[in-house]
């Protein structure tokens, strides 16, 4: 969780410098994205990483049935 936590922190200063120029109105929307974005992600790398262990037990069965 910490990892994460600061990996956002560091995209969140990337985004404030781009957004800058633009306006501190469409700032807030961008973080919200990127938070939603960057949990997504990690739900998504959870899940790969719990179906890459099973998946060597999976198959044989799979394979029996057919």
């Amino acid at each position: 969780m910490i990892l994460t936590q600061q990996r956002t922190v560091k995209m969140k200063k990337k985004i404030i410098k781009t957004c800058a120029s633009n306006g501190r109105q469409p700032l807030k929307r961008r973080l919200n994205r990127e938070r939603c974005s960057w949990k997504m992600w990690a739900v998504k790398k959870n899940q790969k990483k719990r179906m890459r262990h099973h998946s060597r037990r999976k198959i044989p069965a799979v394979m029996k049935i057919f």
